[in-house]
Formats: structure tokens, C-alpha cells, sequence
């Protein structure tokens, strides 16, 4: 067995716990994806000390979860979460046990656990690894198995459903057959959207997204929580070879790894079967789908629980998502573009558009990507995008036509960007101005008017 690196801090609280005449070990996610020679994030060690010997033995101690044995021992470097080992009692709400029981030996709390790949324990101090459901050789043969029959484990908690699935799609595995067969859809009722949202956030953040949500989609469970994106299995029309459904995924595997733009690379043409439509020529349009799918998104999103500003950015990247953007959009195009989607979207919207391009059809124009990304940089630098780079303000306003403030001065305002976004020369005060004067003095002229025609 070869000496797995555990940090100095994780070994120290072992060592403490082994002087105060106690066993312990790493468990779980450390020890996979220590033999995995993957990154680890959390550092967990199962005991036989009860809490109240860890807050004896440790000076600094968060009682995290006593009820469940669990405390959180904080180091310089790290906090480390140490449990007891137990045994569940039954699970009644298929997310958690009414009760846990304490046990003496590691192995009974390892049968308790969901995947044999996350059943193992390893003592750092004998260089000992304990592995009584053959997950290191799951390990060597990239499979997911449950520890025990898949359908307990899901009966016990539904979410498992979902974390084998994102098991796959991280670490490139396949799923047993025994855990394909038991992914019903009808126990995913039982899951809060955010415990559902956390997975999937974490499998749309992963490299194998796309085999992932397919199979969720095929299993019926992608339905349960983003129905939006589970009816999108439809064909397109001459411009695409694939499905709207695999378009998205085709998408968001080309995207790089951000919520956000991964999000909205899934969802960007949602869309797509609200607004089908047959032209007599026989041809397929999805015309406005980017403003419906806007709308299926951010609703999906919020309905997962996501963050209302995640939500509305991602609706946002939808909505402009079939912009002009690429090296031979005009200046004036692309200025306007910007103004839209602002300053801090305006790459979002790029890399959304290349992927979206890229998983369409093979054949694609030249595009120097490079200098399109450069030219962006400099506008957002140098154009006038935005009220507040205006060469005048509303008080210059007010004061040079005599104005009351009120929004008439915004409406002026307002104009007067939307000319300079058209030609930047525009934008020095004397032009604004008499521009300004111009503008009130028709919105003058238009309000009378209306106030004649009232009073006929």
C-alpha cells in the first residue's frame, strides 16, 4: 500500500486522538480522490471518540452536528470535520435517518455510506487502508456501485440518485447497471431544489456534462427539476444537424467551465419548441426563441433556487445571445451590443456566441477571434457606452435650455446615447447641446400637441 499524502494538520489530529487511546481515520471523498491523485477539498475522519472526548482532547472546537457525532476540529491550516462512527436508524423522509446509533468498529460505519468508491477508510498513521466493499478496485475499474443494493441506498436518500450521476461525470466512470435501473424520477420529489441545484451545478460544471444530463434526460429525472430543457429532444431546422437538446449539450461541452455561461449555453434555445414554426416552403424558424427562452430560463433557474442575479444574467446572455458578434460587425453594431448587455457581459456574450456557433454546422466562417477580442477591449476602454461617458450631464442640460428637473432630462439623455453610440464624433458638449435643444423643442412641440387633441 502506498503512503497517501494527508496534510500535516489531518495527520496531527489522528496522532492525538491515537495518544488519547482512540482509532481513527480519513474517510471518504479524501481517500478516493487521494488514490485518484485528484485534489482534495474536505478532509473528514471517522472516530471511535464520542464529541465530548474531541472537545476535551482539542482546544478549539465547533460542535457542528452533535446529534449526529459530528464536530468540527479547526486547525492553523484547516478545518476538519471528525465523526463518531455510527450506524443509521431509518429513513422516513428519503433525505435523512430519524436517528443515528453509535458503534465501535469502522467497518459497520463504512457499510452505512453510499458508493463503495466512497467506503473506504485509511489510517495515516499504519499506512493502513480499510476496504471491505472492493472500491479500490472499483477505483481501478472506473465503476460506480452502490454499497449494497442501489435501491435501498435511494430509498434511503433520493439525492444518491443524483451524486452517482455526478460521480460519472466528474470522474469519468461508468454507472453500474444495478444504479441505471433504480434512477426513478418519481423519488426525486422527495429533494429540495437546493440540495437537487447543488448537484447539478456541480455536474454542469464537470467534463462529462454532456453524457450526464442525457442520461438524465433519458431516466426521466432531467424533467423533474428543468423540464425547459428535457423538451427540447426535437429536430432543427437546415442550419443544425442536431437536436435543439443536443445542440445545447454540444454547447455547453464547448464552453468553458463557469456556471453562468455553462447555464446559459444549456438553456439558450429553450426556446426553440415554443416557438416553432412551418414557413410554405417547408422550412423550420424558431423566430424570437431567444426572448422565449429568456424567459423558460430564468424562471427554470429561479425555481432551482438559483441566486436572482444568476438567474437574471444568464436571461440576459439568452436574450442577446443571436447578437452580430464577430470580426466583420460594424462599429456601430457592436458599440450598440455592448451598451445592451454592458461592460461585464459583453465576453460572456462572445464565448456564449462562439459556442453556439461552433455547435452548429462543421462549416464556419473565418474568424479572427483574437483580434475581435481585442477591438472589444479597446471600445469598452475608449466608446462612449454609457450615460455617465456623455460629454454632458443633466444639470448642463437643465441649465443651458432652462429645464425643470423631471424626464424630460433623462428622455433627452437617453436620445443623446443612442446618437453618440451611432457616431462617437458627436460626443463633445457643444453638439450635445444643440442637439438637446432640439430634441426638448420637439417633445415640446409633440406635447402640445397632445394637449390640443385632449382638449377636442
Amino acid at each position: 500500500m502506498r503512503m497517501l499524502a494527508i496534510p500535516n494538520a489531518v495527520v496531527d489530529i489522528c496522532r492525538k486522538l491515537h495518544t488519547a487511546g482512540f482509532h481513527s481515520y480519513v474517510v471518504g471523498g479524501a481517500v478516493r480522490d487521494s488514490l485518484l491523485n485528484r485534489p482534495v477539498h474536505d478532509w473528514d475522519i471517522a472516530t471511535n471518540a464520542a464529541p465530548e472526548d474531541c472537545i476535551a482532547i482539542f482546544p478549539k472546537v465547533i460542535p457542528t452536528g452533535m446529534k449526529y457525532g459530528t464536530v468540527t476540529i479547526v486547525s492553523e491550516s484547516c478545518h476538519v470535520e471528525v465523526t463518531t462512527y455510527r450506524c443509521d436508524g431509518v429513513y422516513r423522509d428519503g433525505r435523512r435517518p430519524e436517528s443515528v446509533g453509535f458503534v465501535a468498529d469502522i467497518q459497520t460505519d463504512l457499510a452505512r455510506r453510499d458508493f463503495t468508491i466512497n467506503a473506504m477508510a485509511y489510517d495515516p498513521l499504519d499506512n493502513c487502508l480499510i476496504d471491505p466493499f472492493g472500491g479500490q478496485q472499483d477505483l481501478r475499474d472506473r465503476l460506480i456501485r452502490t454499497v449494497g443494493g442501489a435501491s435501498r441506498r435511494f430509498a434511503e436518500d433520493a439525492l444518491r440518485m443524483l451524486r452517482a450521476v455526478r460521480f460519472m461525470a466528474e470522474l469519468g466512470f461508468t454507472l453500474d447497471p444495478g444504479i441505471v435501473q433504480e434512477l426513478q424520477p418519481e423519488m426525486l420529489g422527495r429533494i429540495s431544489m437546493e440540495r437537487i441545484r447543488e448537484e447539478f451545478s456541480k455536474i454542469v460544471l464537470s467534463d462529462g456534462l454532456a453524457d450526464a444530463i442525457r442520461l438524465l434526460r433519458e431516466r426521466g429525472l432531467l424533467a423533474v427539476f428543468l423540464p425547459a430543457l428535457a423538451a427540447t429532444d426535437i429536430p432543427q431546422n437546415r442550419y443544425h444537424k442536431l437536436t435543439v437538446f443536443e445542440h445545447c449539450l454540444k454547447a455547453a461541452e464547448l464552453i468553458r467551465p463557469d456556471l453562468t455561461l455553462r447555464l446559459a449555453a444549456l438553456l439558450h434555445d429553450t426556446g426553440k419548441p415554443h416557438t416553432r414554426s412551418i414557413s410554405p416552403d417547408g422550412q423550420v424558424h424558431f423566430y424570437r426563441h431567444e426572448a422565449a427562452g429568456a424567459e423558460l430560463a430564468q424562471a427554470a433557474l429561479l425555481n432551482l433556487k438559483y441566486p436572482k442575479n444568476l438567474a437574471r444574467r444568464v436571461a440576459l446572455l439568452i436574450t442577446q445571445h443571436m447578437s452580430d458578434l464577430n470580426d466583420q460587425t460594424s462599429d456601430k453594431s457592436l458599440r450598440r451590443t455592448i451598451q445592451r448587455v454592458g461592460a461585464d457581459n459583453i465576453f460572456l456574450l462572445l464565448d456564449l456566441r462562439i459556442a453556439d456557433r461552433a455547435a452548429g454546422k462543421a462549416l464556419q466562417k473565418p474568424f479572427d477571434e483574437v483580434g475581435f477580442r481585442k477591438r472589444i477591449a479597446n471600445m469598452v476602454q475608449q466608446a462612449p457606452l454609457s450615460l455617465d461617458r456623455l460629454a454632458v450631464n443633466g444639470d448642463q442640460i437643465m441649465k443651458a435650455l432652462g429645464l425643470p428637473r423631471g424626464p424630460l432630462v433623462g428622455e433627452i439623455l437617453e436620445q443623446l446615447l443612442d446618437r453618440v453610440l451611432a457616431d462617437p464624433e458627436l460626443n463633445t458638449e457643444k453638439a450635445l447641446l444643440a442637439m438637446a435643444r432640439t430634441i426638448a423643442e420637439r417633445g415640446a412641440m409633440e406635447h402640445g400637441a397632445s394637449d390640443c387633441g385632449a382638449q377636442d
